[in-house]
């Protein structure tokens, strides 16, 4: 039976305490908000282990309270928040390394009710809770509505390096969205580098747009857009990268769904998720507000418009780590709509060609505490209990008289005894089961050269450093802790370093491997 079902085997209502669910698909946490209208768990995420006790946090966004709590993961859990920031943040928060030191740095849009507010940006650092000033502050255009809490990181301009990208509105006629692109390399400040404006010559609907990484593989970023209303049919727009980007749609995907009253729109939400089936094209996810299900588009030279469309509706999607501990991601979708608005969750596991049927089914009547809109948002817990296996939280309004709309979030723990979707499918390779380090280009090189590994441990410490042929230090590209997945960085070569042969050694906890490269000045 594809479908799981999964059932508490004991319903109690507490903080903490490995609540078990069959198929061992544990209850780890939960945790309410403070005060009423807060909405605690309107976005949830994880940036590992930043505190290095073995255990992830998770970062839970309350919309009504205009804040980011975090919670530290433990046997048992912390039942109350280590740190609470003023400020929303969206699915990306954990940007990546912005400034090249070797570690995840955090962004937050600190904008008060009916306020423009200002990006702050928190540089990773050893005592990163201990920090209390941002490094640095980005503010928005004050003739627009302040930036919006969702941004990106990537590469628009193909030029080797990670950009930020953030998304401001205008509030007159027509509805108008501008991204602002912001170099970090070789100087970051809150000065934008770029702007790209977005438009649609009509009023009374939300307008959603953002990037979607590079989905047709030529090295620059890309981007969709939406129009949400109550037109008879839907769509959105893909906008392909370049040298000059522009605001001209290169593709419009119309709705593959018969769409009428109670239907939903198709574009209600444009989810990137990176390269899901490593294929080397980023995909997205595409969701509708009523009852059609998510439509996975998968990247690619040409680019495919014919989605794979998930087995069940779903308004809420994203990835949620790879909870069965197979190597492939896997997707959790939340369905608000569900039970008059209680709302549920399903999970599909991932694989190069992951089927559309659903692998788990969590129902909001199976969880502890009243809850409305179960699923409203979903996320990778990381290793919340330090077992070694990602978890998975999820985000649900409270909706009761005693507890109205304070928000709750639920963790539950991911496993490696569920089922593997990827075991069923022949002909396919699965990531690798060691880390890899491949052969930098250019090479021979001038000045700078890129440098790609895979890391295959959910959580490792990595070294990347160049030798000399003496077997001196000559550079350390980066030293810290790191999730699984695929890195690039440059070396960027010091002036008083001479032409020759140099060993670039790649060494974490579970290997060391070297490669050779050629440096020509």
């Amino acid at each position: 039976m594809k479908s799981l079902l999964i059932l508490l085997s004991v319903l109690v209502i507490c903080s903490c305490g490995g609540q078990a669910l069959a198929l061992d698909l544990d209850l780890l946490f939960t945790a309410l908000g403070d005060t009423a209208a807060e909405d605690m768990g309107y976005g949830v995420q994880s940036p590992g282990d930043l505190n290095g006790n073995g255990y992830s946090e998770v970062f839970v966004f309350s919309w009504g309270g205009r804040c980011t709590k975090v919670f530290d993961g433990g046997d048992p859990p912390s039942e109350l928040p280590i740190r609470t920031y003023s400020g929303v943040i969206g699915r990306s928060a954990w940007a990546g390394d912005i400034n090249r030191d070797g570690r995840k740095d955090f962004v937050i849009n600190n904008k008060p009710e009916d306020q423009t507010g200002q990006i702050e940006i928190y540089y990773g650092c050893d005592d990163f809770y201990s920090k209390t000033e941002p490094d640095l502050i980005i503010y928005p255009n004050p003739d627009e509505n302040g930036f919006k809490h969702e941004f990106q990181f990537s590469d628009y301009d193909n030029d080797g390096y990670m950009e930020l990208i953030f998304i401001a509105s205008r509030p007159d006629f027509p509805i108008e969205d501008r991204l602002y692109f912001y170099e970090t390399y070789p100087v970051f400040d809150s000065i934008a580098d770029d702007t790209l404006t977005f438009w649609y010559d009509v009023s009374g609907y939300a307008f959603i747009v953002g990037c979607i990484g590079d989905v047709n593989g030529d090295g620059y970023a890309d981007y969709a857009t939406s129009l949400i209303g109550e037109p008879p049919a839907s769509s959105i727009k893909i906008f392909f990268g370049s040298d000059t980007p522009d605001a001209i749609p290169d593709l419009q995907i119309w709705t593959p769904f018969e769409e009428g009253p109670g239907g939903g729109q198709f574009g209600w939400s444009i989810v990137p998720v990176g390269d899901i089936n490593w294929d080397n094209y980023n995909d997205f996810i595409v969701t509708s507000n009523g009852t059609h299900p998510p439509c996975i588009f998968y990247g690619g030279n040409p680019f495919d418009t014919i989605p794979k469309i998930l087995e069940h509706p779903g308004d809420v999607a994203d990835l949620c780590g790879d909870i069965n501990h197979d190597g492939w991601d896997d997707i959790a979708v939340g369905y608000t709509n569900w039970d008059l608005g209680y709302g549920l969750l399903r999970v599909y596991f991932g694989a190069r060609d992951m089927d559309t049927l659903a692998d788990i089914t969590i129902w909001n009547s199976e969880v502890p505490a009243p809850k409305y809109h179960f699923g409203q948002s979903v996320g990778s817990a990381g290793d919340f209990n330090g077992d070694g296996v990602e978890d998975l939280v999820v985000g649900s309004r409270q909706w009761d008289i005693e507890h109205w709309n304070k928000g709750r979030i639920y963790v539950f723990a991911g496993s490696d005894t569920l089922p593997l979707d990827a075991d069923d499918e022949t002909g396919y390779i699965l990531p690798n089961d060691h880390d890899v380090l491949y052969q930098n280009y250019p090479n021979p090189f001038n000045e700078t050269t890129t440098i790609r590994y895979d890391l295959a441990r959910h959580r490792d410490k990595v070294e990347l450093s160049v030798y000399n042929i003496l077997g001196q230090v000559i550079d350390r590209l980066y030293c810290g802790s790191q999730e699984k997945g695929t890195y690039m960085t440059k070396w960027d070569v010091h002036r008083d370093v001479a032409s020759g042969i140099y060993f670039y050694v790649l060494r974490t906890e579970q290997q060391l491997t070297s490669e050779k490269m050629l440096l020509l000045k």
